[in-house]
């Protein structure tokens, strides 16, 4: 099964759900089955319904709300982010309950710069994670001056820093290694796939 976003999207929000060669359209956040869609398999929409249900612990939000998201930037011609599979959540879920060992860091290896304001994080352990550093700070006003210079953001290892110029003078805006895993959405390992 594969869901999609399509770039020509219309009302009401939805998605498409690929399986094989069929293709149905299922709402967003309900999976209910869009009227006048050819009778929609009950096993795939019970897939839907669970996927939509299930909380993302980096986040703390439902993929019904994250995939609600994603129809909106696809709307209003934004970049879109992956949203995590049932495995990846479960990955993430597991981590969460076993905390790491007192010492141990999510040590970075590689940080690029992405559009708007994310940036795409690979640690030592293989975990590849994207990052909404704007939605992690917040999207008031007051933190427009923060981003100017985000394009230089630098891989120190154990956090990442860019060259901030606050009112009082010039200064760096530091964001620690955990606190970059705790709020990115996983994108990859080396044992794991994505869908949208």
């Amino acid at each position: 099964m594969k869901i999609v976003i399509s770039t020509n999207d219309h009302d009401p929000p939805h998605v498409l759900v690929r399986v094989e060669d069929n293709s149905y359209r299922v709402a967003i956040p309900d999976a209910d089955p869009l009227r006048g869609e050819p009778t929609v398999p009950n096993s795939v929409i019970r897939q839907v319904k669970d996927w939509f249900a299930q909380t993302v612990p980096s986040v703390g939000r439902t993929v019904a709300a994250l995939v609600y998201d994603q129809w909106l930037h696809v709307r209003n011609h934004q970049a879109i982010q992956r949203v995590p599979i049932p495995e990846q959540i479960k990955e993430m879920e597991q981590r969460w309950k076993d905390p790491a060992p007192v010492g141990y860091s999510y040590k970075i290896k590689d940080v690029t710069v992405l559009s708007n304001y994310c940036l795409r994080v690979v640690f030592e352990n293989g975990e590849i994670r994207v990052v909404d550093v704007k939605a992690m700070r917040g999207n008031s006003p007051l933190w427009a001056p923060v981003f100017e210079n985000f394009h230089a953001v630098e891989n120190r290892g154990f956090d990442v820093a860019w060259p901030v110029m606050f009112p009082d003078g010039p200064n760096t805006l530091e964001i620690e290694d955990q606190d970059l895993w705790g709020a990115g959405v996983l994108e990859g390992s080396a044992n794991l796939s994505n869908v949208i």
